[in-house]
């Protein structure tokens, strides 16, 4: 008897417990999301374009950078001409703002693009409030 109270909850736990995680829907199937819109808030502002290699962040007017974050990604800076060196492409700034948008290959770092028909810009995003 003892091992039946034992196996039971322990069953329980793997059969029920998983059937109800696999089931459970999500809060976000209800069209609650806001994915693609901004709404205006009071105060804030949120600017987004691209930028290149060694260009600063800009700053909104009327905002300090203690008021502000900034994402900077991948746009159109794809590695160079050797694929087989390629050691990742690179999208982030330093505390100036200053934008470091390019690729590693061969170990050295290259700002942009080698190829003609991309910017070789990174994108970024600035919310300030």
């Amino acid at each position: 008897m003892l091992r039946l109270r034992v196996f039971f909850p322990i069953l329980y736990v793997l059969v029920v417990k998983f059937i109800f995680v696999v089931v459970q829907i999500p809060d976000w199937h209800g069209g609650q999301c806001q994915s693609g819109s901004w709404i205006r808030v009071s105060g804030s502002t949120v600017l987004t374009g691209k930028i290149a290699n060694g260009e600063r962040l800009p700053l909104p007017s009327g905002f300090s950078a203690s008021q502000c974050t900034w994402s900077v990604s991948n746009a159109e800076n794809p590695h160079g001409w050797k694929p087989n060196y390629f050691a990742g492409s690179v999208a982030t700034y330093d505390s100036n703002r200053i934008v470091k948008c390019g690729y590693y290959d061969e170990y050295n770092f290259h700002g942009g693009t080698k190829r003609n028909d991309l910017t070789g810009k990174c994108s970024y995003i600035v919310v300030c409030q």
